[in-house]
């Protein structure tokens, strides 16, 4: 286990010390190689080079102003937008990595304190972040919208060597409940054509939830495919979905007022025109 400081992102010339009683977890002691933040300076606030994989459907919501990426601010956010999220130095101990990803160094459970918040340890995981700036800040300001935003703040992870600590972002959320499909037991033991159904009803449930939360909270989740979905099953059969990771790319703020039925429909043709449940 590692003891962990977090420490507010934003601050100019400031002095991070770390107590480590042991290796951060594997996945990410493998990852640091080097200072991937350079020296530790407030992030510049540049528009990221969008990675998103619109659909057609998605680019016309863009483009008549309904619906705008996270990470293309017009302008820098103010010091009172930074400091809403990062503004506390806190001592956590991280538990296993349990994956990583393309925008991500790890993401993992949280080992203590046993109650954080309000929220018991086993509710919640902590995403530590491979890049700072823009997009860090509307991860954070996307999962706040959407009510699962914990904290945020800076991890000190070690190099391989053990010899130097370098400061991640990092953003404490809400776990979600569920299993990825293809990890359930129902969609393991089934046959090719009850696979095919499951995907569908996993598809179904994740277009209108997708929809339903971007009326609710006014924040859509475009980076729709098997690995960013959770399913419960019910006697065989999907009967609910938790959406997870609201990073960039393909995750957009409502900006206007936005039909659920229409939405969620324009999703589902998306997943059958690329003939992603075969």
């Amino acid at each position: 286990m590692q003891k962990i400081h977090f420490v507010p992102f934003f601050i100019l010339a400031m002095s991070i010390t770390a107590t480590q009683s042991a290796p951060v977890a594997q996945l990410l002691e493998d990852s640091v190689t080097s200072d991937p933040l350079g020296n530790i300076e407030p992030p510049h606030f540049e528009n990221s080079v969008s990675l998103s994989r619109r659909t057609i459907g998605v680019q016309s919501l863009v483009k008549d102003g309904t619906l705008r990426e996270f990470g293309k601010f017009n302008a820098v956010p103010t010091a009172e937008d930074v400091s809403k999220f990062f503004i506390h130095n806190l001592d956590i101990v991280l538990g296993p990595a349990i994956e990583s990803g393309t925008n991500n160094k790890a993401v993992t459970i949280l080992a203590g304190p046993d109650d954080y918040k309000g929220h018991p340890k086993n509710k919640l995981f902590v995403k530590v972040l491979s890049f700072k700036g823009i997009d860090a800040y509307d991860e954070a300001r996307a999962l706040e919208m959407m009510g699962l935003l914990v904290d945020t703040g800076l991890v000190q992870v070690k190099d391989r060597e053990g010899t130097s600590t370098y400061p991640y972002p990092a953003i404490i959320m809400k776990k979600k409940e569920g299993v990825l499909l293809r990890e359930s037991q129902e969609y393991q033991a089934a046959n090719k054509a009850e696979q095919i159904r499951m995907k569908i009803e996993t598809v179904t449930l994740l277009c209108e939830q997708a929809a339903k939360d971007a009326v609710q909270y006014k924040v859509y989740h475009d980076d729709n495919k098997f690995e960013n979905v959770l399913v419960t099953f019910e006697k065989g059969s999907v009967k609910a979905v938790d959406i997870v990771d609201y990073g960039h790319p393909d995750t957009y703020e409502v900006m206007k007022e936005v039909d659920e039925q229409k939405l969620s429909e324009l999703c589902k043709t998306h997943w059958l025109r690329v003939n992603r449940c075969q």
